[in-house]
């Protein structure tokens, strides 16, 4: 699917931002519809079990919020949903940093490191956890402190519980390496990313699913996480090879795939767009030419207020 400015442009105009939202929105409440649907489907024989649905996606494709609405809609269903995220299951940065240096995969005095791999996970930590939990034990979860580098014990309890369904979402979420062969009773592999781009009045992309995302991100660490946009086209890169060496491979074990795409959400990043360029230098600015093109994203029209439902995947991304 495509987006046209153009057409965005008219529908600004004519249908207004409320119209427009609640037009993008209710095709994301098709996609969870079609998929509690499959879910429902595919544990009508079963009476107690525990199911697992492993989300995935590349970096700003809305994965955290997608598995809290996802459990949120399980429970109605009558599951008992939780949500985990592997990022908890980290090693500590000093040990990843150590073994990285040890098999050679960065020189000692190395000051970038490979944060993606499966390698930098306790697979194993996780992987006890899991059978723990399915073999009707309490266990309790870990918790990444990103500040200091460090895995700490949260207080999160979890146990298994009548027709429990763990959500499990996260880079890697999908590696057979971390969940393959668990002992669930049914599993769910779930692909989200934005797929949709933008095109001009000649067909041609201007903005696409990748330089979506790092809108996205961009805007939203800004704000939330106070990272200067210079970080954010610094780490681009890295990213995005990040992506393409862990996380398109994936594709190939998914089950659905959830379209995050938002029509009217390039028009709040335009909005953010003045305030960005006017606290950066002259370097910093051609460097975000080369990720984004400004002149493009002029030509959407600039919406800062965006009344979007609080459950929506673009709620991760917004900040008023």
């Amino acid at each position: 699917m495509i987006y046209s400015v153009n057409e965005i442009n008219k529908k600004l105009k004519n249908e207004g931002i409320e119209n427009m939202i609640a037009s993008a929105e209710a095709y994301h409440v098709a996609q969870f519809s079609e998929l509690i649907g499959n879910i429902n489907a595919s544990h009508k024989d079963i009476g107690d079990f525990v199911g697992a649905i492993f989300v995935t996606g590349p970096s700003a494709s809305g994965k955290t919020i997608f598995s809290n609405r996802l459990a949120t809609l399980l429970k109605k269903e009558g599951y008992n949903a939780s949500v985990i995220s592997i990022d908890d299951y980290y090693r500590d940065r000093d040990e990843i940093h150590r073994m990285q240096i040890e098999s050679g995969i960065v020189s000692p005095d190395a000051t970038q490191f490979d944060y993606e791999t499966i390698d930098a996970f306790d697979v194993q930590f996780f992987r006890t956890q899991m059978k723990q939990y399915l073999d009707g034990e309490s266990i309790r979860l870990p918790l990444y402190n990103f500040n200091t580098g460090y895995r700490e014990e949260s207080n999160r309890i979890l146990k298994r519980e009548k027709n429990s369904v763990l959500i499990v979402e996260g880079i890697q979420a999908m590696n057979p390496v971390l969940g393959g062969g668990l002992g669930f009773s049914k599993e769910l592999n779930i692909y989200i990313s934005p797929f949709n781009s933008y095109v001009n009045e000649s067909g041609k992309v201007i903005l696409d699913t990748k330089q979506v995302r790092f809108l996205r991100r961009g805007v939203r660490d800004i704000v939330q996480r106070g990272t200067h946009i210079s970080k954010n086209i610094e780490m681009w890169k890295a990213v995005r090879a990040g992506e393409e060496k862990y996380i398109k491979p994936m594709k190939q074990y998914a089950d659905f795939f959830f379209n995050s795409s938002l029509e009217y959400e390039v028009m709040f990043y335009r909005s953010r767009l003045d305030e960005i360029l006017e606290n950066i230098d002259d370097n910093t600015r051609e460097k975000l030419m080369a990720v984004v093109d400004i002149d493009v994203l002029r030509s959407f029209p600039a919406v800062r207020k965006i009344d979007a439902p609080d459950d929506s995947i673009f709620s991760e991304f917004y900040v008023g």
